[in-house]
């Protein structure tokens, strides 16, 4: 499904979703190792907020205001 949009429609449906929903702000955890996963969320706005262990892997929070 890779370059086919889907990705990027679910997210316009979901931070469309939180906006209806009244949140003002989202976080999402990624491992650091996922560097398309990263991409496609900076690409819409997220921005580092720490890393963390997890499961005993290095992971990414990623905090967006909405």
């Amino acid at each position: 499904m890779r370059g086919s949009g889907v990705a990027e429609d679910l997210m316009e449906a979901f931070l469309g979703e939180l906006r209806r929903r009244g949140y003002k702000k989202t976080k999402v955890m990624v491992g650091a190792h996922l560097g398309r996963a990263i991409a496609h969320y900076t690409r819409h706005g997220f921005q580092l907020a720490q890393t963390i262990t997890s499961h005993g892997h290095p992971n990414n929070v990623y905090v967006k205001d909405i």
